[in-house]
């Protein structure tokens, strides 16, 4: 027994006391390190479903300016401001389309490479994001 400020202490309890100060700093880190993981997941994934609405859109705009104005010469352009309106790199996206003439359907598809935040983490770095887009040429 040790005499304190009057009050008489056991060193058995300031040793348990010590090691469990140390068990709820590894827990502590553990929770944190689990925590800040499914945080960065959930920004990647809010980023990937950003990118994937951008390219929905940018398909529909590539087929809507074909349909309208009735060349396939513009889609590409179109796609491209779409995309770079968006944040996206326009360099990195592909554009193929089918043309269906006068009356006939016009086909965009557009894909996108999307680079992960945490790909060190995941199997996997980068998604493929792909959109199609079909309207009738007037």
């Amino acid at each position: 027994m040790i005499m304190i400020g009057g009050e008489t202490h056991n060193r058995a309890g300031c040793a348990r006391q010590n090691r469990e100060n140390g068990q709820a700093v590894v827990e502590l880190a553990i929770t944190l390190t689990i925590l800040l993981l499914i945080l960065l997941g959930a920004l990647d994934m809010g980023r990937a479903f950003f990118g994937y609405i951008s390219i929905v859109n940018a398909a529909r705009e590539g087929a809507r300016v074909g349909a309208v104005l009735g060349t396939p010469s513009a889609i590409a352009p179109a796609v491209q401001r779409e995309i770079s309106g968006n944040g996206l790199d326009p360099g990195l996206v592909t554009v193929s389309y089918s043309w269906g003439g006068i009356r006939g359907p016009v086909v965009v598809s557009v894909t996108y490479p999307f680079d992960l935040i945490v790909s060190g983490i995941l199997p996997f770095t980068r998604l493929t994001l792909r959109s199609t887009a079909t309207m009738m040429i007037q």
